[in-house]
């Protein structure tokens, strides 16, 4: 008992210590003469977390803490290179086998991101001021996107100096020479509806039309009466980079006796946030992402904020705009931007994430991210919007700080699992980049096709409990499901093949939850595994060579992809005997499915405000509307601080000579800052929560060993 009590001294001590460092940073930030409101709110977490650590220190008993709880009080830093760590063992992402690459030849003027969700699902050419001549007569369509950079960062960077030359070469010359070379342009209003007249002059020079936000369309038609077709074009997901694999990860210690709790920590416990905060451009969306913050960190749940912002400082201010300053009360938790790539794969290792919303009001625009998680497999806390609230019922809409912790005590792992699938089922059946790139092209005149998606249900006899579940199948209209028998059996009636069997009980999303898979990976088998979240989480979302490699599973779970193939032929029917599928279990690529995971929206009170939506949103503002808009604008600029107005100022380049005095303020809040940002590593704060938690998990071992 010795080692025990040495252990609990040190935990003690460490517990202390970390708990001094927070005092002395509240302390120094007490002492602060310029500003002291600016850093009254981080100065209060401080105390809150000196206090916390000092009441743990009085009475440590580390075996009965929430086990994410320690993680907590990690640093942000650590939280996300432990889970990126562990994203390098997730299987490499694939195409769905029943979505090859569309063949349809597009050139593109987009942004990275969009670049990175159609990449992959059909030919792309970026299209710059210096390469548009040599593809004119190499394209079936020309995409152009509302960009603010270009896919490469600086070809269509709308704030560099000659970006006015680019916007006219553009509309007067690059258009008009593939319209001529017959090529179909496709304006994307991907923006809309905040920054519609940013672009409002390329979607006059294009052909077709697109948007994200339905409400626009009239506007559209009035401003852009050329355009021969104004359509929505929803956000989509590509599974090369949004992919449920490997992401039902089972906690370290899966598997060891029961009398021994698993390991206390695991990456997937972390809840992020990665973007930007926006809260002067969009206040609503800040006010409602403040509930999501504080509801998360309420709940003693790890959370990083991963900053857009992190390193962007105006070359006179040294700062960030006041529209991109996070909080401070937020920034013991913020941590630095990461590439689009390692954010893709800290989706797929987390069990839940942020996603805010600038826009709330539209049924079509929401933030691109509520897609990008759900087909990740991850659960979604959200700022509110109309369509997510409509369309999405399983992503959580913060009502208050106290509704998103209430959310998190509460939600089990059979629910977390259950919303999860609900989440990557919805998203690959109805926003899979190459279904809506294909739709689009379609809209422009330009023929594209898509794998059929014909779904045979086929069992031995056909009972009336197989028929009522069969017809209670919910699929995608374009999908078609019918029943029969393996006598009756015509597989060139089908692309999907779906045994069924009166043993098993099927859910209505069951066919959908196959045909969703066959969208994001490329075995021909998908099997769905019986049992409770507990049970499967280690063995789904996984591919698996023979059924021998689980327990029970039996033809009547799965299904066969057994259409024609790049690589093969679809099977003769003597190979779609059940004996023959039987046969073939042992030896086939198999992914697995949970089987039985499902989940039923809450009644939920109706969203403050909801249903007040100006249902004129799409219209065009009268003059007075639009001055009346200017005054408001002008009103909250005045009522800012004198340092928000400064750095606002100095960031436009407009500060006069007599407004020096406020660049000297200004600076001052600078050194500020700085100040603040080397507190930690002067306390050395992160070192001690780190020699904190070591101590903790020591004492643990200890206590579970004795």
């Amino acid at each position: 008992m010795h080692s025990q009590d040495h252990a609990a001294e040190t935990y003690c001590q460490r517990l202390s210590e970390a708990a001094e460092a927070h005092r002395a940073a509240a302390a120094q930030l007490r002492e602060t003469t310029r500003f002291p409101e600016r850093w009254q709110p981080l100065r209060q977490a401080h105390e809150r977390r000196a206090a916390d650590l000092a009441a743990r220190a009085e009475d440590p008993r580390p075996e009965q803490e929430h086990s994410t709880a320690a993680l907590a009080a990690a640093r942000p830093q650590s939280l996300i290179a432990q889970a990126l760590s562990a994203a390098e063992e997730l299987p490499s992402p694939e195409d769905g086998i029943s979505r090859p690459a569309l063949d349809l030849r597009i050139g593109i003027i987009c942004d990275r991101f969009l670049y990175d969700t159609f990449t992959g699902l059909a030919p792309l050419t970026p299209i710059t001021g210096s390469n548009w001549r040599e593809h004119l007569g190499e394209l079936d369509l020309l995409l152009v996107a509302a960009t603010w950079r270009g896919h490469d960062g600086h070809s269509w960077d709308v704030t560099a100096e000659e970006a006015p030359a680019r916007r006219r070469m553009l509309i007067e010359e690059i258009l008009p020479a593939y319209r001529d070379h017959g090529v179909p342009t496709l304006f994307y209003g991907k923006e809309d509806p905040p920054d519609y007249q940013e672009f409002l002059d390329v979607a006059q020079a294009c052909e077709h039309i697109a948007t994200t936000a339905e409400e626009m369309l009239p506007r559209y038609a009035q401003d852009c009466p050329q355009a021969r077709s104004i359509s929505v074009l929803p956000f989509a997901v590509n599974p090369q980079l949004h992919t449920p694999l490997g992401s039902r990860r089972p906690r370290p210690g899966h598997g060891e006796d029961v009398g021994r709790p698993a390991h206390p920590t695991a990456p997937q416990d972390l809840i992020f946030f990665a973007g930007s905060w926006m809260g002067r451009k969009y206040p609503q969306r800040a006010r409602y992402a403040r509930w999501i913050l504080d509801g998360v960190l309420s709940a003693g749940r790890p959370f990083a904020l991963v900053d857009r912002w992190w390193g962007a400082k105006n070359p006179v201010t040294r700062l960030p705009t006041p529209n991109q300053l996070v909080p401070f009360e937020y920034w013991p938790h913020r941590t630095e931007s990461m590439g689009h790539d390692e954010l893709m794969q800290l989706q797929r290792i987390t069990d839940v994430a942020v996603n805010f919303n600038s826009v709330t009001d539209s049924m079509t625009m929401f933030a691109n991210r509520v897609l990008e998680l759900q087909a990740s497999g991850t659960m979604v806390l959200s700022t509110y919007s109309r369509g997510v609230e409509t369309r999405y019922p399983q992503v959580h809409t913060a009502r208050s700080a106290e509704d998103v912790r209430q959310r998190l005590e509460d939600l089990d792992l059979e629910e977390l699992r259950a919303v999860q699938s609900t989440g990557i089922r919805e998203v690959f059946l109805h926003h899979h980049g190459a279904d809506l790139l294909a739709g689009a092209a379609r809209r422009t005149g330009v023929e594209v096709s898509v794998p059929t998606e014909r779904v045979i249900a086929v069992t031995e006899e056909i009972t009336e409990e197989l028929r009522t579940a069969m017809e209670a199948q919910e699929l995608p209209d374009a999908a078609q499901l019918t029943l029969t028998t393996w006598a009756q059996l015509d597989p060139s009636a089908a692309d999907i093949l779906l045994p069924v069997s009166p043993e098993h009980r099927y859910p209505t999303h069951y066919a959908a939850d196959h045909l969703a898979a066959f969208r994001y990976q490329s075995a021909a088998v998908t099997a769905a595994v019986p049992g409770s979240a507990e049970e499967t989480d280690h063995l789904v979302h996984r591919h698996i060579r023979g059924a021998s490699e689980v327990s029970g599973l039996e033809l009547g779970l799965t299904a066969w992809w057994i259409a024609d193939r790049e690589d093969s032929a679809a099977p003769s029917p003597q190979e779609l005997r059940p004996q023959e599928l039987t046969a073939r279990l042992e030896r086939e690529r198999i992914y697995l499915l949970p089987h039985g995971q499902s989940w039923q929206p809450p009644a939920r009170e109706p969203f403050e405000g909801e249903g007040k939506a100006d249902a004129t949103a799409g219209a065009r503002p009268s003059a007075t509307q639009q001055l009346a808009s200017r005054v408001r604008r002008s009103l909250q600029s005045f009522k800012q601080s004198r340092a928000g107005h400064a750095a606002a100022a100095v960031y436009r380049r407009t500060l006069k000579p007599s407004e020096q005095g406020l660049r000297v303020e200004l600076e001052q809040v600078t050194e500020d800052i700085g100040v603040i940002d080397a507190l930690y590593e002067q306390l050395e704060i992160p070192q001690r929560e780190a020699a904190a938690e070591a101590a903790r998990r020591q004492l643990a071992e200890r206590r579970y060993s004795s």
